[in-house]
Formats: structure tokens, sequence, C-alpha cells
């Protein structure tokens, strides 16, 4: 198993075993892009299309911004926080250079994947299902004063991402 698919098990795991077994540690985590072929988040849809060598159909303008961070190190997050955070205390997982609206991301994954964004406004029916929420972002100060630190840039991880995708 690579460490990205143990990453995917884990991120998906950690989060319920941290607020069912220990109860002194918060976490909450961002979006974390992953792929699974059932995942229906934005991220996975991207990448499925993109997989097929489809272009990108977004059903809204993707001003959504958010926070989002690799899988594999959400899981090294929860692990430093498990082993170095403080009791009683919340963490927020993200990684701040990876804080972009929904657009952007579907232009990376498009741009990695060779393929193009197309936007194709809803119907005001649609509209009522979508997230209301404009900007989500987490501050990770707490997390990196226990010395938690990211190596890399989005672009690579979400390329390593597309690449295991395809693999699987």
């Amino acid at each position: 198993m690579s460490f990205y698919k143990f990453s995917c098990v884990w991120a998906d795991a950690l989060p319920e075993e941290l607020s069912s077994v220990r109860e002194d540690h918060k976490v909450l985590m961002p979006s974390s892009y992953k792929f699974e072929q059932s995942h229906y988040k934005s991220d996975a849809q991207f990448i499925r299309n993109v997989l097929r060598k489809e272009n990108i159909v977004m059903k809204s303008t993707g001003e959504q911004y958010r926070s989002w961070c690799y899988v594999v190190d959400c899981v090294s997050a929860l692990l430093y926080i498990l082993l170095k955070g403080e009791t009683q205390q919340a963490y927020n997982i993200a990684d701040a250079s990876s804080n972009i609206s929904i657009r952007e991301l579907a232009e990376l994954i498009a741009q990695l994947g060779g393929e193009k964004v197309i936007t194709i406004l809803p119907e005001d029916m649609e509209k009522k299902s979508f997230n209301v929420v404009t900007k989500s972002v987490f501050s990770t100060k707490k997390l990196e004063a226990l010395g938690w630190q990211l190596k890399g840039c989005m672009k690579d991880k979400m390329l390593a991402t597309i690449k295991e995708a395809g693999n699987l």
C-alpha cells in the first residue's frame, strides 16, 4: 500500500477516532484533496474529468474560497497533534498556501490534466442546493507553534494526487 493510499484511509478514520477516543484533542480539517472513485466533492469530480480526458464543467462561478490540504499532510498533522498537542485544545489543519477558490482549484486541475474549465451557470432550482458559505479558511498558528511544517506546493501535490488516481 502506498503512503498516499494509507493516508487516504487514515484521513477518513482518524478524525472520528480522535473525537470518540481522544476527547482531549479537537481537530478541524479542511477540504483535503485526495481521490476516491465514490468521492463526490469538487476536487474528486474535477480529477475524474481530467482522467477521462474531459473538460471540467463548473455549475457555478466557483467563487467559494476554501482551505485545502493534501491528504498526506492532513495525516501528518493529525499524528503530530496526537504526539505533541496539548490536552483540551483545538487545532486547525490546513495549508495556507493552498487557500484558493473552487474556480482556481478547477483551473489548476484542468491545467495539470491538459483540459479546460467550462462554466455553465445553474438553474435557480440547482442553486438552492449550493453551499452558501463563501469563505472558509482555517488559521494554523496553533499547529505551527507545535513545530508542524509543510513541504512542497499545492501544484506538485495535486499532480501527485492525479497520478495516483490514474493508477487506482
